[in-house]
Parts: C-alpha cells; sequence; structure tokens
C-alpha cells in the first residue's frame, strides 16, 4: 500500500511538472507586431484579432499588450488564447459601431 501511495504521488508531481513546463513555454504574440498602436486616435482592432488569429493558429499562447493605450472595438477572444495586459496597459473601447 505504501508502495502504492509513494507511485500515486510520483506521478501527480511529475504531470504537475508536465503543465507547469507547458504554461511556461506558451508562445507569445505582441499586438505592436500586428500594427497596433499606443495611440487612442488609432484603432488597433484588427492588430487585436489578427494577434489572436495567429495565436490559434500556432496552437495557443500568449497574446501580450504592452504598456500604453489602446483603443479597439470588439474583440474576439479563442480558445487557448490568453489576453495579457501589461503593468501600464489600457484599451478603450472605441464607441463606432463599425469598429
Amino acid at each position: 500500500m505504501s508502495n502504492q501511495r509513494s507511485y500515486i504521488k510520483s506521478v501527480i508531481c511529475i504531470c504537475i511538472l508536465l503543465m507547469a513546463n507547458c504554461t511556461v513555454h506558451a508562445k507569445e504574440y505582441n499586438i505592436l507586431n500586428f500594427g497596433a498602436k499606443k495611440d487612442t486616435a488609432f484603432t488597433s482592432t484588427e492588430a487585436f484579432n489578427s494577434a489572436i488569429a495567429e495565436c490559434t493558429k500556432s496552437g495557443g499562447g500568449r497574446v501580450v499588450v504592452p504598456a500604453g493605450n489602446y483603443k479597439s472595438g470588439t474583440i474576439i477572444l479563442k480558445d487557448n488564447v490568453e489576453l495579457y495586459l501589461e503593468p501600464g496597459a489600457t484599451i478603450f473601447a472605441s464607441y463606432k459601431h463599425k469598429d
């Protein structure tokens, strides 16, 4: 019985380490590389959604929003995508329906 408990604990630890390793190596997609601008006079909706689409296409990861002010319309999140706002990042909603 003791050997079985030890085996189960070992399997659980290995599973936790494998999951943590997958999270650490998730690919990142910076919205600035997709055309977003740190300017609320510019609408970055397309950049947000392009970064999310590329992230999804690659199997998932993290879409990074660097510090700054961004304006966007609807952002459509997808499976296995984390939208990560760095400290100082703010997303302002566009009031224009077309955005």
